[in-house]
């Protein structure tokens, strides 16, 4: 199932009585030979833990998601049954060898069809962010936020094709965190055994095609763009990584002081990770195009001291953040997929008290070279 480029164990054993495991696959919406494939294939698989081990699944939480880039299938759960889900994630790929119900196929279609759609159609922020992805990448690859015709007509032939040509060949991270009971060990060192030593393992991260969409925006009702956003080089180390987190802090205390008894803030200030590029989004109240100006004039050597309050104050968020285990898990699979970097409880605090002055002003320098993308009304 696995070759050793291809398996990556992480875990942290944390004195809690549950545990949580999430097995990231790196193939999403943007490997689709099918619109919308990829998220049936994540649905189907579900449905078929489900049936594996209904009363498992009845005592913990196990579910699943799929974005451009990842499919993630992710269980908390009390700790006397981490090893039965360990067992059921590591034989995801082979659920299908006795086929796949076409009814199941069809339910699971329609779910997607009429539910799925309907969620993204409602949610103004979310379309939003996936035009100014639209605008931030130039590639012409068609993602399947929306589905089409050719999606009703996907059979038990065209997900099994699709588990063979993606999951098969995509890199896969196993990680546990929280109680891992010692009768657990035998299984876990199984999985080291197919998987890479992580110390010495590099991801390659990079990918040709960067998504981009076909968004119906007459579907839904919206005169008001909340959004902007900047395209930056995409982050190499961890510093960089917690230096843009803490950068993201200071532009939203920033920008909402040179914004006072305007009737503009910024509500949130976050960034999302892609193969080639990272982007910032500023979430505003209401459409406000001038944020680049803003950032353009700021003299950030004035503010050193408020940068080591903020990253105070970041430090304890993340701290906070690291409490919900599943969360974790997918920082921890963020870190060592874009720059290599294994987090865990032990070298958390040291890795965000390392980021320095520096790193931030380079950070920031790198926000003003971006590309900075709006959404205007026609």
């Amino acid at each position: 199932m696995y070759n050793k480029n291809q398996l990556h164990l992480l875990t942290n054993h944390i004195n809690v009585p549950f545990t949580c495991i999430s097995y990231f696959i790196t193939t999403g919406m943007k490997n689709d030979t099918i619109r919308g494939i990829s998220h049936l294939t994540e649905h189907v698989i579900v449905e078929e833990i489900m049936k594996a081990a209904p009363k498992l699944y009845k005592n913990s939480l196990v579910n699943a998601y799929v974005d451009k880039e990842i499919t993630c299938f992710y269980a908390t759960m009390l700790s006397e049954n981490v090893i039965d889900i360990i067992r059921i994630f590591g034989n995801i790929l082979s659920f299908f060898n006795s086929g796949i119900p076409k009814d199941e196929i069809e339910r699971q279609k329609n779910i997607i069809l009429n539910v799925e759609n309907e969620r993204i159609l409602s949610n103004t922020e979310l379309l939003n962010i996936l035009s100014l992805e639209q605008k931030a990448f130039k590639s012409r690859l068609k993602i399947p936020v929306f589905l089409d015709e050719s999606f009703t007509f996907i059979g038990e032939k065209d997900i099994k094709a699709h588990l063979e040509s993606e999951y098969y060949s995509s890199s896969h991270y196993l990680i546990i965190t929280g109680n891992i009971p010692l009768a657990d060990y035998e299984l876990l060192s199984y999985f080291k055994s197919m998987s890479n030593s992580l110390s010495n393992n590099v991801i390659n991260a990079k990918c040709d095609n960067i998504p981009d969409y076909d968004i119906p925006f007459e579907k839904f009702n919206d005169t008001v763009r909340k959004i902007v956003a900047i395209t930056i080089i995409s982050i190499r180390t961890a510093k960089e990584y917690f230096a843009l987190h803490i950068l993201c802090l200071f532009y939203k205390v920033y920008i909402n002081k040179f914004l006072e008894n305007t009737g503009f803030f910024v509500k949130d200030v976050s960034f999302k990770l892609y193969s080639e590029k990272d982007v910032i989004f500023f979430k505003y109240n209401t459409f406000y195009q001038g944020t680049f100006e803003i950032l353009q004039n700021v003299n950030i050597d004035k503010y050193i001291d408020l940068f080591m309050d903020i990253k105070k104050h970041f430090l304890f968020g993340y701290l906070q953040k690291s409490s919900d285990f599943l969360k974790f898990n997918k920082e921890i699979f963020k870190l060592k997929r874009y720059v290599n970097i294994t987090l865990n409880y032990e070298n958390m605090v040291s890795l965000i008290e390392s980021v320095s002055y520096e790193n931030l002003k380079n950070i920031h320098n790198s926000v003003l070279n971006g590309y900075y993308i709006f959404l205007q009304d026609d």
